[in-house]
């Protein structure tokens, strides 16, 4: 007998006080279950423990031995209700009653329930515990709000080698949280499918087609070939409103005969001296329309009906909606009616045909207008474009750890490749001080629903052009390959910046880039 009542337990109860005042080591008492052993009450040592906090009316779980049968001397004490069981009070009485006879009560005669930790996997979106960056302290990871009403667990990536984490990132986290509180993760998955990263929700054919339509990795189909020039703006310096540096872009693009130019704003930036002070004597959408539209339409005129020219906003532009995503910009000119068109997004249109057929087949629309964030494409080349800022923002907002063995890391690509793997053209949120965002406005504008040929992020950092991977690869899986563009400025300060050129051959693999400076 004396051999059973030295076993180790394991109990769940409540704390109580014998007798009225306030709680001493000789006054507390462990109250069992009143529905399943009829709420009996056992005294509780608790000296053995180095630290405790108990209160009357606190449920914990004790781990220890009753020598005696009338006084519990406890080992450990559990003060936080695992995860698992926390959100299942008040459950349906076969389900609460299966819980109750999981965790069992103070009966000596049952036998020592041995604490495990279940390793578990699951999923919800990088959070920062208060203001400021991410450190290793402040992680959290939230659950859907649909689903888990959005309930958060504080989350530790020691036990990581390398990881990338920053606000708004939703990951996959493979780990064990024996505490209830805290989720140490031994796994992390950032990066959604390929082969379920555009088709959730989507008709079954529509999902055929997809599936078919980025297999961009088949060589078997016809090879796209695409000549770009790629500008960002400003599109002119600090000192004046001259637009010099456009001028001599749309030079070059006359010698070098480009299949598309890519234009991205700011055109008429809110952040010239001059716009900022309000000292031009024009409108902006004056400035827009004799600055930028009628350059373009010369340019066009000259170069034939083969040119297209695309234009994507930015939330700098003086003279467009401040808001992002961002509509096209609606340009109202019977000069310009029969060559510059808005393009709603996606779209896609022939670059080397001589019509630009997305409206009627009669106008030649060689001036397009696209979405912030937008994407086209381009024979048969997709194409993605956004020009808030998002390799800054996620610069400053990111935590990471590289790998000890010193492997080298890019961390332009890195950055870049969140954008990718996220399948979203700004995943950081909150967004950064200054940003419009709004997602009652066309969300699906920010969804990137099949990874594009050429991913192009305008930025403030160190213009570049690089290919980014996305995938496992290797034998039997899937990678994906895409070439990110941040062409620079055309305009810094009060001299001249950068632009990208790009042929594209079939692929990443196969294509050749070069930044320019004028």
């Amino acid at each position: 007998m004396a051999g059973k009542l030295w076993k180790s337990i394991f109990a769940v109860g409540m704390i109580c006080c014998d007798g009225e005042g306030h709680l001493n080591e000789k006054s507390i008492l462990l109250q069992s279950s009143v529905e399943h052993s009829g709420g009996q009450h056992v005294r509780l040592e608790l000296q053995k423990l180095s630290q405790f906090s108990v209160f009357p009316g606190q449920v914990v779980g004790i781990e220890g031995h009753n020598p005696s049968g009338h006084c519990l001397i406890a080992s450990k004490l559990v003060d936080s209700i695992p995860l698992s069981t926390a959100a299942d009070v008040n459950l349906h009485p076969a389900k609460k009653q299966a819980l109750d006879q999981e965790i069992q009560s103070t009966d000596l005669s049952h036998k020592r329930e041995e604490l495990s930790v279940k390793s578990i996997f699951a999923v919800g979106m990088i959070c920062c515990d208060g203001e400021g960056h991410l450190n290793e302290k402040s992680i959290l990871l939230q659950s859907s709000v649909e689903h888990s009403g959005g309930q958060r667990v504080r989350l530790e990536l020691q036990k990581l080698s390398q990881f990338s984490v920053f606000p708004g990132q939703v990951v996959g986290i493979e780990g064990h949280n024996p505490s209830g509180h805290c989720l140490i993760a031994s796994k992390l998955v950032d990066s959604i499918p390929l082969s379920t990263a555009a088709d959730v929700n989507l008709h079954p054919a529509k999902k055929q087609a997809l599936d078919q339509e980025i297999q961009s990795t088949d060589l078997s189909h016809k090879r796209e070939e695409l000549s770009v020039i790629i500008a960002s703006g400003p599109f002119t310096t600090t000192d004046n409103l001259s637009f010099e540096p456009l001028t001599e872009l749309l030079t070059y693009a006359t010698r070098k005969l480009p299949q598309v130019l890519i234009l991205l704003g700011p055109f008429v930036d809110s952040e010239h001296p001059e716009i900022k002070k309000g000292t031009t004597d024009r409108s902006f959408d004056e400035i827009f329309h004799v600055e930028i539209l009628r350059r373009l339409q010369d340019h066009v005129e000259y170069m034939g009906s083969n040119a297209r020219v695309i234009l994507v906003p930015s939330i700098r532009d003086a003279n467009h909606d401040f808001v992002f995503p961002q509509p096209a910009f609606e340009i109202h000119s019977p000069n310009l009616k029969h060559q510059i068109t808005s393009l709603t997004n996606p779209g896609t249109f022939e670059a080397n045909q001589p019509a630009f057929e997305i409206h009627s087949p009669n106008l030649k629309h060689q001036i397009t207008s696209l979405t912030n964030p937008g994407t086209f494409e381009a024979n048969q080349v997709k194409i993605g474009c956004c020009t808030v800022d998002i390799l800054k923002h996620l610069s400053g907002e990111e935590m990471s750890r590289n790998p000890a063995d010193g492997t080298p890391i890019d961390r332009m690509s890195r950055l870049a490749n969140h954008i990718l793997s996220q399948r979203r053209f700004y995943p950081l949120y909150p967004p950064a001080e200054g940003i419009p965002l709004d997602f009652s406005l066309a969300p699906e504008s920010l969804h990137i629903s099949s990874i594009p040929d050429i991913l192009i992020l305008p930025s403030d950092m160190k213009y570049f052009v690089k290919v980014l991977s996305l995938g496992e690869g290797g034998e039997g899986g899937e990678q994906v390959k895409c070439i990110c563009v941040n062409p620079g400025r055309l305009a810094k300060g009060e001299g001249g910046g950068t632009f990208a050129e790009l042929n594209y051959y079939g692929g990443p693999d196969t294509s050749n880039a070069s930044i320019i400076g004028i």
